[in-house]
């Protein structure tokens, strides 16, 4: 990326380029601040559901295979 950055001002008109350069140290700066904790918060999210959704369907198919069983108390009160 910084290849490509470096690049990209050599494009740019040598009476704008220092304040390109700037421009860019700016943005790089607000994302270095800023796109780290984001992606570390979405990252989190994604592998906090894929874990609930693993959970969620390890007791479906425990409840379904029958080894997980409703207690009699609770069953009797649900069928009257």
């Amino acid at each position: 990326m910084k290849t490509v950055q470096r690049k990209s001002l050599a494009m740019v008109p040598a009476k704008y380029r220092e304040s390109a350069r700037r421009s860019q140290n700016r943005q790089n700066r607000f994302a270095r601040k800023t796109g780290l904790p984001v992606l570390n918060v979405l990252m989190n999210l994604v592998l906090g559901s894929l874990i609930v959704t693993l959970c969620f369907e390890v007791a479906l198919n425990l409840f379904e295979s029958g080894y997980l069983t409703m207690p009699k108390e609770i069953s009797q009160k649900v069928q009257p």
